[in-house]
């Protein structure tokens, strides 16, 4: 029964020609950001590259001095004046002075974050220590767990290579194909029960041996298995094309290593930590589309339970609020600090809390379509008013 169903959504040819479409307008959205990052001067990229192949990796007291002493130089002449705006200037690796100090203030900024990292860690954990005696002495234990989750998720951290995350973070908070993905289970998963409602032939399967229940939930597994099938095939489709266009090598590195990840509670690598985004992009796409399934239960039109549907993304995406599932697309927002809910007098990050919370209305929204599915035709269609409607047709 689930491979029938799963047939019944892929055999549409305007399923397959949309998704090409959506799919080649994902990858030259990509490209075209690709393009926008390295800017419009290739002298400078070319700089950049060779700069970067020299000082990327492990650091050594060679590249941290190459770095330093080039930016020191050229911050030197630039802030004296004294320096020609012609292009070409011999010593140069951009061609001009100017562009040699803000090519070197970039890799100066990126290194020094890096390099110092521990250090500055160091500042918060102290803190944090303190808070610990000093709400122990005042007796609140809430505090006191609170700083010592901190102590716990922040110490022994440190940055041992050098390597740049721009093309990371841009894939960290690219959210088009997530946009993509949504406007195609609506287009999957709007119709899946409401055309069987408007052809009556719903209550027939029903009257088969594989119908009722079995009929039910194989149409929420299909769904299911679509979703995830649709998801993996752009946000796969996202690493590679940013693997490539931005050549991505800092995989290895820690999260942290990205600035705006600076005070983020997880110690993972960038590898890794996509992995931990592409869970909870999964578990946002699945809620949302059970609530396309609830509306396609609901509705017996088809054009009313794709509106519907429409109707629920636009409110979810731009309303916004609290425990939205909408939040587990870009849940990098959560993650980039820490943040937690007092859940009886424990702290608990409220990124697990959305979580946990989202995949309990999965699960709650899954048993209320099949419910649903149910009730509907016990209440609405006898067999005896099937049998006069399909009579009339035959007649006609």
């Amino acid at each position: 029964m689930i491979i029938f169903e799963l047939k019944k959504i892929w055999r549409s040819r305007i399923l397959w020609i949309f998704l090409i479409i959506l799919f080649i307008l994902n990858v030259y959205q990509i490209n075209a950001l690709s393009n926008l990052a390295k800017g419009n001067s290739e002298t400078f990229n070319m700089a950049r590259e060779q700069i970067y192949s020299k000082v990327c990796g492990k650091w050594s007291n060679e590249k941290t001095e190459f770095i330093v002493t080039n930016y020191e130089n050229a911050a030197k002449i630039v802030s004296s004046g004294a320096y020609s705006t012609e292009p070409d200037q011999e010593g140069t690796y951009t061609g001009y002075i100017f562009g040699d100090f803000s090519l070197f203030s970039e890799f100066y900024d990126e290194m020094n974050y890096m390099y110092n990292y521990s250090e500055t860690m160091k500042a918060t954990l102290d803190k944090a220590r303190e808070n610990v005696t000093f709400f122990e002495g005042k007796g609140n234990k809430y505090l006191a767990k609170q700083n010592e989750q901190i102590i716990s998720l922040y110490q022994n951290r440190s940055i041992d290579a050098y390597y740049k995350t721009n093309g990371a973070y841009s894939l960290i908070s690219y959210d088009f194909s997530s946009l993509f993905i949504l406007l195609l289970c609506i287009f999957c998963f709007s119709s899946i029960f409401s055309r069987e409602y408007e052809t009556q032939m719903y209550p027939l399967l029903k009257l088969t041996t594989n119908g009722g229940l079995k009929l039910a939930s194989s149409k929420v597994l299909a769904a299911l298995i679509s979703s995830l099938i649709i998801s993996l095939i752009f946000y796969v489709a996202d690493f590679i094309c940013f693997y490539v266009f931005f050549d991505i090598n800092c995989l290895s590195n820690p999260i942290y290593s990205i600035m705006d990840f600076k005070n983020t509670p997880f110690s993972c690598s960038i590898g890794q930590y996509l992995l931990i985004m592409l869970t909870y992009r999964l578990i946002g796409i699945i809620t949302i589309s059970f609530i396309y399934l609830l509306c396609s239960c609901i509705f017996s039109d088809e054009i009313l339970s794709f509106c519907a549907c429409i109707a629920v993304t636009a409110m979810l995406v731009f309303k916004g609020g609290d425990f939205n599932p909408v939040m587990l697309f870009t849940i990098r927002d959560l993650h980039k600090k820490y943040t937690v809910c007092n859940v009886f007098k424990n702290p608990i990050m409220s990124h697990i809390i959305l979580l946990a919370i989202m995949i309990i209305v999965s699960v709650l929204l899954c048993i209320i379509v099949i419910a649903l599915s149910q009730r509907r035709y016990r209440e609405n269609h006898s067999l005896k008013k099937l049998l006069n409607n399909w009579k009339e047709r035959l007649i006609l």
